[in-house]
């Protein structure tokens, strides 16, 4: 690409005039930011062909920045496509929400409204068919679409549709498309890299992680790199995210090129003090983010980590008033004091992962019981268990079905179930963190407590039938 030029088309969604009915995403708008501050610093992209729509802030907005509605949009990407000759590389960025309406799949922008979304929102096959028409020869396009807020659910939060996903990973030759997730998941956001995962790995990527022995980042490493990371991390979450990709462009495509470090020289080298210093930069530029901030954790820090979660549940708790729900919170509580399916099941995730030997000591609980007054609503056991390891924290949480003796043929479906949030040293004691982990594990608590109760309902009707066709129940 000898003297082509580049352009990127950088959107970056966060705040929707149809607050209503569409969930804000609070850090689609860093995504966004970041990405451009990378591309112009290790790109090869020119200032002026760099194009940054992106909404949300309430400080210190960016200079250079336009709004993400729909005509703005459309206008640039108009500018953008038939500018770009034959040789240039064509970059569009998205971060926000996707949906697909009667089998229509579109991008939501922030002046869309969902009551007439086929004339506000952008419907993605005509998108498709501008670039179609584009002359440019290199074409990427990163959809960091279906978003998920970090513990919020309300509004338009719906996962990957079939028809979503294929518009969004539509191909033609020189195209090349990469998807935040696959058809049935949703893209997560995460309030420890305060920017969505996808978008985060993709970043870090090309600031260097992904960087091959040339001091080049190509965008066949940048894939490799992020879908690994994805993965990682939603193994660490007990969530599921894996991004889509789909090409037709020949050969290796250069997305930033790093500054090379200085080799330490293998003799003795004249300032060794300076060595070490290239040295120490070289191995923390290789070393993944995450594991360049671990420390060892302390017995201290779990015990104040502790206390705050126990009292951001008890908080959280005083918003559940209804006069046929009651709840009981109780803790500390050891691990000799747990139900024995609950220890077990603790035991079981631990073993899974390789970490049964890692625990540094017996893990502390907080165990919430939600009791209902009404016989067609199952209680809940919910165990928030913090378990410390060398360098990381578990606050690992389970829902348990409480099945009382007068229902003997009650057989709740699942009995149990699990899952985690990992947290690096320091990060375990920060407010915000700890509110956003409880409130998404009540959130996930929600689809199983549902599914409960119905089946519950179904067993009791099942039970007063007989009763009812022998006459009427005097209420």
């Amino acid at each position: 690409m000898g003297n082509s030029e580049r352009y990127a088309l950088i959107i970056g969604i966060s705040a929707y005039g149809d607050g209503e009915r569409i969930t804000e995403l609070p850090y689609a708008k860093m995504d966004a930011l970041r990405l451009r501050d990378v591309l112009l610093q290790n790109g090869a992209f020119e200032p002026n062909h760099v194009y940054l729509l992106a909404n949300g802030f309430e400080d210190n907005e960016p200079d250079g920045i336009r709004p993400p509605t729909r005509p703005e949009i459309l206008q640039v990407t108009n500018h953008v496509l038939q500018s770009a000759r034959h040789e240039d590389l064509v970059l569009l960025f998205f971060a926000g929400h996707g949906v697909e309406v009667s089998q229509t799949p579109y991008l939501i922008t922030a002046d869309t409204k969902m009551e007439v979304v086929k004339e506000t929102a952008i419907k993605i096959a005509d998108l498709n068919a501008k670039f179609e028409e584009s002359k440019a020869g290199f074409i990427l396009r990163l959809f960091d679409a279906c978003r998920r807020p970090f513990a919020q659910a309300r509004g338009v939060m719906e996962t990957m549709s079939r028809g979503l996903e294929e518009a969004i990973l539509k191909t033609a030759k020189g195209w090349a498309s990469f998807s935040s997730c696959s058809s049935g998941e949703m893209a997560h956001e995460s309030n420890e890299f305060e920017q969505g995962v996808f978008s985060y790995y993709v970043c870090e990527g090309l600031q260097g992680k992904a960087v091959n022995d040339n001091s080049r980042v190509t965008l066949e490493r940048l894939v490799d790199y992020v879908k690994t990371s994805v993965d990682n991390w939603c193994d660490r979450q007990t969530l599921s995210q894996t991004p889509h990709f789909q090409s037709d462009l020949s050969g290796p495509i250069v997305l930033t090129t790093l500054p090379r470090v200085p080799q330490v020289a293998s003799h003795s080298p004249a300032d060794p003090i300076a060595a070490y210093k290239n040295m120490v930069e070289l191995h923390l530029q290789r070393a993944p983010a995450d594991a360049q901030q671990l420390r060892e954790t302390t017995e201290e820090e779990r015990r104040e980590a502790y206390e705050l979660i126990h009292g951001v549940i008890e908080e959280s708790l005083q918003l559940v008033a209804h006069p046929r729900i009651e709840v009981l919170l109780r803790g500390p509580l050891r691990i000799s004091k747990f139900v024995p399916a609950v220890r077990e099941a603790l035991h079981a995730d631990l073993a899974r992962v390789g970490l049964g030997e890692l625990c540094m000591e017996p893990p502390v609980c907080t165990r919430v019981h939600l009791s209902s007054s009404t016989a067609v609503l199952p209680s809940t056991r919910v165990f928030f268990v913090l378990q410390r390891f060398g360098f990381y924290y578990w606050l690992w949480y389970c829902y348990q079905c409480d099945v009382t003796p007068n229902y003997k043929g009650f057989q709740p479906d699942p009995l149990l179930a699990t899952g985690w949030f990992t947290f690096a040293p320091g990060a375990v004691k920060d407010p915000s963190k700890i509110q956003g982990a409880v409130r998404e594990v009540f959130s996930r608590m929600i689809p199983i407590s549902e599914a409960w109760a119905g089946q519950l309902t179904n067993y009791i009707e099942a039970q007063v039938k007989p009763l009812r066709d022998l006459g009427t129940i005097v209420e």
